[in-house]
């Protein structure tokens, strides 16, 4: 009986040591501070450098490298400064740029020779140099190494709108594109059962002979650029976002009003540059 008693205490210890090193591994498990996304929007790739918390950026470097058929860089759009390229690392300042948790710090854009294809995959592979913050704290990175890969989506889905067509990823429940012919698009809260909660960058642009967008309640999201050149546009409403993104209505040449949500507390650099026509704009407090 007494050496039963001195092996409970062990027993239990070993568990209790056990359960530790378990929820250590939980916490190392969790969510990066900073990660990458790559997603295809029609015929290119966007390579998004991503902050899953608020945060005051400094300076970051990273490189990488990409297999998969033939693409052309296109450029970034970056809130931190793009400062220099050498040796294959990209190096961006911040000088302090605070940063919403949700918000693509970097996108670099290549656009796909020859134009998607199916039967491929294309790939990047990062390795992050470093990644400070304004007081010099280093920031909780994903791996070094991690592929991320994007190719043919079963669940992309084409929807019919007048002039043309919208295309949908259930996925992500996000509006990619559409038929630069389209002329009105009424997006609905869910297209095949998934909900319409975002347009993503580039998703309407170019559309000149579009005359008329209706956003569903929803969208908690509009991506940069997303009305990039629509001069057919004369309003808009505009869902509860918290963000209007670099020039996501620059060249909107017939727009002559919208109300800004009392959500947004951002607005990107020429957000509305070009817009000739606009006459009235309600901007909330603290913008």
């Amino acid at each position: 009986m007494g050496t039963s008693r001195k092996i409970l205490p062990v027993v239990a210890a070993l568990l209790l040591s056990l359960w530790v090193f378990a929820g250590l591994g939980e916490a190392h498990a969790a969510k990066s501070d900073i990660e990458w996304a790559l997603e295809r929007s029609g015929d290119e790739l966007v390579l998004a450098l991503k902050a899953n918390k608020d945060m005051d950026f400094g300076e970051v470097s990273f490189s990488y490298t990409y297999t998969g058929p033939s693409t052309t860089y296109v450029g970034e759009d970056s809130i931190l400064e793009i400062t220099h390229e050498e040796s294959g690392m990209i190096f961006l300042r911040g000088d302090s740029e605070y940063i919403m948790a949700g918000e693509n710090v970097a996108e670099f854009v290549f656009s796909i020779d020859g134009g998607f294809d199916k039967s491929e995959t294309y790939s990047f592979s990062v390795m992050l140099g470093g990644g400070v913050n304004s007081d010099g704290k280093q920031y909780d990175w994903a791996a070094d190494g991690t592929e991320y890969s994007v190719s043919y989506f079963e669940d992309e889905v084409e929807y019919p709108v007048e002039g043309g067509s919208l295309y949908f990823k259930k996925s992500t429940g996000s509006v990619t594109g559409c038929d630069k012919t389209v002329t009105a698009a009424a997006i609905p809260d869910a297209i095949e059962g998934a909900a319409v909660t975002a347009i993503a960058d580039y998703a309407f642009s170019w559309c000149t002979e579009l005359e008329s967008v209706t956003i569903p309640a929803g969208v908690k999201s509009i991506g940069g650029e997303a009305f990039y050149n629509c001069k057919s546009k004369a309003s808009i409403t505009l869902p509860s976002i918290n963000k209007i993104r670099d020039h996501t209505f620059w060249g909107c040449s017939s727009l002559s009003e919208i109300t800004i949500p009392a959500a947004v507390k951002n607005i990107g650099e020429e957000a509305f540059s070009g817009c000739s026509a606009l006459e009235s704009i309600t901007v909330p407090k603290g913008v």
